[in-house]
C-alpha cells in the first residue's frame, strides 16, 4: 500500500481542479494553450482525428487528453507525467465517448469529444480482452445521467457519481487488480494500466496542417469515386463540390501527402510516452513514402 504521503499527493491535483469549478472557471478558455489561427483548418483536423480514432479504436478502450480549458491548465499544473486533463471510454461502433464532466456522465460524439481538444490518445487497458473491454463499455453506459463527483475530487466516496478518470477506473475494474488502488485517480496516471496504440499529434503543430491538406484530396477523390460507382456509366467527369471550408483549407495548407500515407499507427503498438510515440508516428510515416 502508498504511504501516507502518496495518498495525500494523488489528493492534490483534483482538489486543486475542485477548487478551480468553485471559482466558477469550468467553462473557461485555457490560458496555457492556443488553438490554431485558422478556424477552417482548425474545423478539419478534428475531422480528420475523428476518422482516424474511430478506425484505431475498440469499444471499451479508453481516450485520454488535453482539452482547451482553465480546468485542463490547473490539472496538468497540478499532476505530474503526460500533460493529460480529460479521461473517457470510447464506443466506436457508435460513434460515442462516454464521459464524466460537470453535467454528469453523459454520451457525445468523437468529433465533438476531439473539437475540444489539443490531442488525444487511445488507450487500450491491460489485463483485459475484447469481452472485458465491451462490458466496461457497458458498466459506463449504464450509468449515463449519473452526476458528478466533486467529493470524489477530494477523496471522499460517493458511489453515485463519478469524475472523469474515476468513471473509466471503475467502469473498467481496475480496483480488481490493482495492489495500491488511489484515493483519487488522475487521467495521467490511467497510462500506468494500459497501452497507447494511437496518438492524434498535436492540433498547432504545423505538420497537421500540411496533413489536412492531404486528407481532404484523398476525401473528395473519395466522393468522386462513390459518385462514378453510383452513377454505372462512363459518361462524362462526375464533379463533386468540396464545402467552402474543405477547400480553403486544401489551399492553406497545400497538396499535403497522399492520404494512404498518412495513417495512425497499428493498433497493438504499446508506448506510453507521447513524445517517444509522436517520434515513432514521423518515422512510420517516412517509411511508407513521405
Amino acid at each position: 500500500m502508498g504511504s501516507v504521503h502518496d495518498r495525500l499527493h494523488r489528493r492534490a491535483p483534483l482538489a486543486v481542479l475542485a477548487a478551480v469549478a468553485l471559482a466558477g472557471c469550468l467553462h473557461a478558455p485555457s490560458l496555457l494553450e492556443h488553438r490554431p489561427t485558422d478556424p477552417v483548418v482548425d474545423e478539419a483536423i478534428t475531422q480528420m482525428w475523428a476518422q482516424e480514432i474511430r478506425r484505431v479504436a475498440q469499444p471499451g478502450d479508453w481516450i485520454l487528453s488535453r482539452s482547451y480549458s482553465a480546468v485542463g491548465d490547473a490539472i496538468v499544473l497540478a499532476t505530474s507525467g503526460e500533460e493529460l486533463s480529460h479521461a473517457a471510454i470510447l464506443d466506436p461502433e457508435h460513434d460515442a465517448v462516454i464521459e464524466a464532466v460537470t453535467e454528469g456522465v453523459r454520451a457525445v460524439p468523437i468529433g465533438d469529444f476531439m473539437r475540444r481538444n489539443r490531442y488525444a490518445m487511445v488507450v487500450r487497458p491491460s489485463r483485459m480482452n475484447a469481452v472485458d473491454r465491451r462490458g466496461a463499455l457497458g458498466r459506463a453506459r449504464s450509468v449515463i445521467g449519473a452526476g458528478f463527483d466533486y467529493r470524489g475530487m477530494l477523496g471522499l466516496d460517493d458511489t453515485s457519481a463519478f469524475y472523469c478518470s474515476e468513471l473509466v477506473y471503475w467502469a473498467s475494474r481496475i480496483a480488481a487488480w490493482d495492489p495500491d488502488p488511489p484515493t483519487v485517480v488522475t487521467p495521467a496516471e490511467l497510462l500506468r494500466y494500459g497501452q497507447v496504440v494511437y496518438f492524434s499529434g498535436r492540433r498547432d503543430d504545423p505538420q497537421l496542417s500540411r496533413d489536412v491538406g492531404g486528407w481532404l484530396e484523398g476525401q473528395a477523390a473519395e466522393a468522386e469515386r462513390v459518385a462514378a460507382a453510383a452513377r454505372g456509366d462512363d459518361g462524362g467527369p462526375v464533379r463533386v463540390d468540396l464545402e467552402p471550408s474543405a477547400t480553403a483549407v486544401a489551399g492553406a495548407a497545400g497538396s499535403g501527402p497522399a492520404p494512404s500515407a498518412r495513417r495512425p499507427p497499428e493498433s497493438d503498438t504499446a508506448l506510453t510516452s507521447i513524445d517517444t510515440f509522436a517520434v515513432e508516428r514521423l518515422a512510420i510515416q517516412r517509411d511508407r513514402g513521405r
